[in-house]
């Protein structure tokens, strides 16, 4: 499994996507710190919501995109017969790509929320865009709840190729990110850890649930 991870990382070339990735972040962090002055938020607390919220959202769709580009476009293009020739379980090579995906996903949501709440506190030190004073306390329960929906939103990444699998269809994939990602990124995280693992845990399950529902009958299925 683990050759075949690597295999996949190769051939998405994450660093030919490097240049759309830091584009990306560098519009979270214009948006951030041009939006939330005028979106009359008062605590730290939701501001750093609204910070994850762009950043979730927008690297759900980059998961689909990547998802649609070695999963579903290889169904299209008939390409992945090629690889279903190999002496190994189909289910193990989508698998493999899955997990490929929610790595990638995992630490763009990550990283880039780091990277955008930084900025947005960089400015906040000087613009005073909100009047509730930060505390050392505030910072570490944002860095945990940057680390719960970064896991909770890899859960959910797999939901689109779900929807992607049944049309064999890149845009259903795309479509379905972006929805399911405005469903949730209004959803807030409270000082309660303990609900906001079980949550988590709860989308990183049905994730993996339609994931399985997806591939289950793969070995079978014609191309």
């Amino acid at each position: 499994m683990y050759k075949l991870i690597r295999l996949e990382f190769k051939k998405i070339k994450i660093g030919g996507w490097l240049r759309n990735i830091v584009i990306a972040n560098v519009l979270i962090a214009l948006w951030v710190i041009t939006s939330i002055p005028n979106e009359d938020i008062q605590t730290n607390v939701l501001a750093f919501a609204s910070v994850g919220s762009y950043v979730r959202i927008t690297f759900i769709i980059f998961s689909a995109v990547f998802m649609a580009r070695i999963v579903i476009d290889e169904y299209r293009n008939k390409t992945i017969s090629v690889l279903f020739t190999y002496p190994i379980r189909r289910q193990t090579l989508i698998i493999a790509k899955l997990i490929t995906v929610s790595l990638i996903t995992f630490w763009l949501i990550l990283l880039s929320n780091f990277f955008a709440t930084a900025i947005f506190l960089l400015f906040d030190h000087y613009q005073h865009y909100i009047p509730e004073p930060l505390t050392t306390r505030m910072l570490i329960d944002e860095v945990i709840r940057i680390f719960i929906w970064a896991i909770a939103f890899t859960g959910l990444s797999l939901i689109p190729f779900f929807v992607g699998m049944l049309r064999k269809s890149i845009p259903a994939t795309i479509v379905t990110s972006f929805v399911t990602s405005i469903g949730f990124s209004g959803v807030n995280l409270d000082d309660n850890w303990l609900m906001g693992v079980i949550l988590a845990a709860a989308i990183v399950g049905f994730g993996i649930l339609t994931a399985y529902f997806a591939i289950r009958n793969i070995e079978r299925i014609d191309l």
